[in-house]
């Protein structure tokens, strides 16, 4: 749905070619590459677009095929469809919506992660407002898409996040103070003297992940930073 199914049906071609064609051995290894991971990402829950990358190789392979056996005029022909029938969609992949409009269309459930793009810097004021009202020396975020859009639009204290690769950036160093911890929807076990201070509201009724998440002020953590990490880290999509 990404590419469009008739871009679909090109790419699927160049796939069966990559295993049929003898002239083509040498790039097979793209299209088990491809297969594996589909099943690979299927039972382990990845996301759609962790694909992408394999697709123009595919592609390729499809229209090399219907080089070798079209007339030019048969290819132009097709090259027309394949982009008129591509453009409605776009607004899947790309931000040509308002961010009103794309949260009411079909396309936020065919792209759930381009809504993920919306409201980040109402987020930002949201939780810039809790660290200011509480004297916070800190966030802690759920996950790495929050903890990056504090970063981007600049939050007024050091931002963390245990999420995936993002944790390797560290945890908090020399504070052991009230904290915000945001994205998390019950209290872990390592924050202590948690409370709301506030909900995000993106602005647009975009329903994202963050969409009326509670921010929470925490007074500290349950023991010093480098011994409660390992319990903030966690690996998931």
């Amino acid at each position: 749905m990404l590419f469009s199914p008739v871009v679909a049906a090109l790419w699927v071609y160049g796939l069966v070619r990559l295993w049929r064609v003898p002239a083509l051995a040498t790039s097979r290894p793209f299209a088990w590459a491809f297969v594996l991971l589909v099943a690979f990402f299927l039972a382990t829950g990845g996301k759609a677009y962790y694909l992408t990358g394999l697709v123009p190789v595919l592609l390729a392979a499809g229209c090399c095929g219907l080089a070798e056996r079209w007339s030019r005029r048969a290819l132009v022909a097709t090259g027309a469809v394949v982009a008129l029938v591509a453009i409605p969609f776009w607004p899947a992949g790309l931000p040509v919506l308002s961010p009103h409009a794309f949260g009411a269309s079909f396309y936020s459930g065919i792209n759930e992660d381009q809504g993920e793009m919306i409201g980040w810097p109402a987020f930002v004021r949201t939780v810039d407002d809790a660290v200011r009202a509480s004297g916070a020396t800190a966030v802690v975020a759920q996950n790495y898409g929050e903890a990056g859009a504090l970063d981007w639009y600049g939050s007024s204290v050091p931002v963390y996040s245990g999420h995936n690769g993002y944790a390797d950036w560290g945890h908090p160093v020399g504070s052991t103070g009230p904290f915000v911890l945001v994205g998390y929807d019950t209290v872990p076990a390592w924050a202590q003297g948690c409370r709301v201070v506030a909900h995000v509201d993106n602005g647009e009724g975009v329903d994202n992940e963050e969409q009326g998440g509670a921010v929470r002020v925490c007074e500290r953590p349950s023991g010093p930073w480098a011994s409660v990490w390992p319990q903030v880290r966690h690996l998931d999509a």
